[in-house]
């Protein structure tokens, strides 16, 4: 009862790769640096690169997890490990499916070109691939060089989305990059951005948590981690009718793993933000099916003893669902009980009845498994994962 659930799951934060790509068997620093920390062997695929495409990702989130609505969020890097219009032809590839499931994000990196290409490119995607919002990473540029939101760029970047009718930005926060200043990744810069453009709205992924900062009360002097995030928001006067979400993604991954810096990240969360700016991601599928992420969430509470010393909330099971998923839904527009009358009545349920019904695998994560993987997790992430 604990593990089960008929809520409406919006992952909001999705990834997947091109396998056939030549560059990225070359031997330099990239996002498969990333991807060989997952034992991909077990994945079955060949290269092993393969476990990270598009027909993995169907798999494992479709039909190997409850998650019902998913965005399919862009990636950094030059060049980039995902192009937007590979993300499409997956939006398309489950619409074909029968039901609406999918939506995208446009990568925009503000700092590798003069303004006019990128405001150009902006425009391109938005006409060709009509993506939900643009996802930026102010943490990574040319030469391992970041930006930040206030920048003159910054500016630049939101105010085209504006513009253009995609006022919606997913920023990357927190979860430093390997190669990266890691000054451009802490979130000290949203409040001011979000006051500066009411107009626009904010998705903080990963909620500027970072893993080698142990999260516990809230520090309001604090410039990195959750708090700084919720710190630059109070002073400028963002709450929980405002125009900034916090998001979860790898954030509540590894956070489950250790229950009370859980319990204080989500109960700050709820304490400051408020139950309707929250969102669920899960940053799959770099580490397999979410389902994991998804039954550890339904089971987990704020304790009582948390609440009466901190003011956290409780974490219910109305305030879940809303994380889970309603939040998300009003976020993007999405009717929840239209999706679910089509759902219902799509080639994927009958699809994942079969497939969870048939002596198949279970779904599986990925970590590492050897002291050689574990030791390349890492160097990549500077030794912060528990």
């Amino acid at each position: 009862e604990a593990l089960g659930g008929d809520e409406f799951i919006f992952d909001v934060q999705l990834h997947q790769v091109s396998a056939e790509r030549v560059w990225w068997r070359e031997d330099r620093p990239t996002l498969a640096d990333f991807l060989r920390t997952t034992p991909q062997a077990d994945c079955g695929a060949s290269p092993w690169l393969a476990c990270f495409t598009s027909d993995v990702l169907i798999r494992e989130v479709f039909l190997e997890s409850d998650t019902s609505f998913a965005v399919i969020s862009g990636l950094w890097g030059d060049p980039l490990p995902m192009r937007t219009e590979e993300a499409v032809r997956t939006r398309e590839r489950v619409a074909r499916l029968g039901a609406d499931r999918v939506r995208v994000h446009a990568t925009v990196q503000p700092t590798t070109a003069p303004w006019e290409a990128i405001a150009e490119e902006m425009r391109r995607q938005v006409e060709a691939l009509q993506p939900a919002a643009f996802k930026l990473y102010t943490v990574w540029g040319p030469k391992g060089r970041g930006w930040w939101l206030t920048d003159e760029v910054g500016h630049r970047t939101i105010e085209e989305g504006i513009e253009l009718g995609v006022p919606l930005f997913a920023v990357h926060k927190g979860l430093p990059l390997a190669g990266m200043d890691p000054r451009y990744t802490r979130p000290t810069d949203v409040g001011p951005a979000a006051k500066a453009h009411p107009e626009a709205t904010f998705l903080v992924y990963h909620a500027g948590w970072e893993p080698d900062r142990v999260e516990g009360p809230r520090d309001p002097k604090a410039e990195r981690g959750v708090d700084a995030l919720i710190n630059s928001l109070e002073e400028n006067g963002i709450g929980p009718d405002g125009n900034v979400y916090a998001e979860l993604g790898s954030t509540w991954r590894e956070l489950m793993k250790a229950p009370d810096q859980a319990a204080h990240v989500l109960g700050k969360l709820l304490a400051y933000l408020g139950e309707d700016r929250i969102l669920w991601g899960t940053d799959a599928i770099w580490f397999g099916s979410p389902q994991d992420q998804i039954q550890a969430f339904r089971a987990f509470e704020i304790s009582e003893a948390f609440q009466e010393r901190y003011g956290y909330p409780a974490l219910t099971r109305e305030r879940k669902a809303k994380i889970f998923g309603l939040n998300a839904a009003r976020v993007y527009g999405i009717d929840v009980a239209e999706v679910r009358r089509a759902q219902r009545n799509d080639d994927l349920a009958p699809a994942r009845a079969a497939y969870t019904d048939a002596p198949r695998p279970l779904p599986r994560t990925w970590g590492p498994r050897t002291r050689r993987d574990m030791l390349r997790l890492l160097r990549f992430t500077g030794g912060g994962l528990d």
